[in-house]
């Protein structure tokens, strides 16, 4: 992101078409997806969060649905937080953390770090918790959207 960004410049000289610079969403702000002959190019961040959360959301979907699944977006589900998160949201935020049923509900248990860097802290992590824009910190027993990945 910023100066050192120089994905879709290279991908502008190497004859694709942009689609879309950049998304509301976090961690996943910077991307770039492009067409070439056809084909959907993925430009995602080289910050693992930034690009695992991007290809849940948007590269999988685009390319279920380029592949001919009926419907390639995620199941949308409900999930309860088992802890809390104290970071406010001023754009669409993804949660990751582990799915946890042993309660008889649907639960989500979420890593002590949620930072962009921290790779280590997705291993184990098979569902996203959205948190809508504009929220302040999301507090345990909170009730949010999700998906399992």
């Amino acid at each position: 992101m910023g100066d050192y960004d120089l994905t879709p410049d290279a991908m502008e000289r190497a004859g694709v078409t942009i689609l879309l610079r950049g998304v509301d969403l976090k961690p996943g702000m910077t991307c770039a997806y492009s067409v070439k002959d056809g084909k959907l190019v993925c430009g995602l961040s080289g910050n693992p969060a930034s690009s695992l959360t991007n290809f849940y959301t948007v590269a999988l979907p685009a390319l279920r649905k380029m592949s001919g699944h009926r419907n390639p977006y995620h199941k949308e589900i409900s999930i309860t937080l088992n802890n809390r998160f104290g970071k406010k949201s001023p754009s669409t935020r993804l949660l990751r953390g582990t799915l946890d049923l042993s309660s008889g509900t649907v639960r989500m248990t979420l890593p002590k770090e949620q930072g962009n860097v921290v790779l280590s802290n997705t291993i184990g992590c098979d569902v996203m918790a959205i948190v809508p824009a504009g929220s302040g910190a999301v507090e345990k027993d909170t009730v949010l959207k999700g998906f399992v990945l």
